[in-house]
């Protein structure tokens, strides 16, 4: 034992800990934004898949079946409302005369996010052949963040032989 010896100890002061803590305060202050600007573009990113996944849904089941299905617009996930797009909607196959089978159910987008169709009968309808029922010319879903910044939004086009693709440029939003 020596016990006339002083032993230094590793470590770090609080003056230091307190610069520290300051740079990364100042740090997270500058990137805050921008990160809320990434998170906002992913949610809508992650709608917009959903919301295509349904319409090639729609479109394969129209095929499989060979008979008329629609996506409508739904509040309450059992019948077609107008303009609830962003309430959620649904998949419907024509019962031929009988009663439409509800194929499958999507939830909105939640999180203050809004879809919207531009359809004047607010329903994407394929025939049996996987065409669009719609005799219109291209028809256009948008995606629109909470906070309508235009420069997230994303939509998802119909082509009147009823192929669906995503848009990213030139969309636009409510104020």
């Amino acid at each position: 034992m020596n016990s006339g010896s002083i032993t230094q100890q590793a470590g770090f002061t609080i003056i230091e800990l307190m610069i520290v803590a300051t740079i990364a305060g100042i740090l997270l202050a500058v990137s805050a934004p921008a990160f809320q600007n990434v998170i906002s573009r992913t949610v809508v990113n992650s709608q917009t898949r959903t919301l295509l996944t349904a319409i090639n849904y729609t479109r394969s089941e129209a095929i499989r079946r060979n008979i008329p299905v629609t996506l409508c617009a739904s509040s309450n996930g059992s019948s077609c409302d107008a303009d609830s797009w962003s309430d959620g909607w649904l998949v419907m196959a024509d019962g031929n005369g009988g009663a439409d089978e509800v194929l499958r159910v999507y939830e909105g987008p939640g999180s203050g996010s809004t879809v919207t169709f531009d359809a004047g009968d607010d329903v994407l309808a394929y025939d049996g052949m996987g065409f669009s029922r719609s005799t219109d010319a291209s028809r256009q879903f948008v995606v629109c963040p909470a906070d309508n910044d235009a420069d997230n939004a994303q939509g998802i086009a119909i082509s009147p032989t009823g192929r669906a693709s995503r848009v990213r440029d030139g969309l636009g939003c409510g104020s």
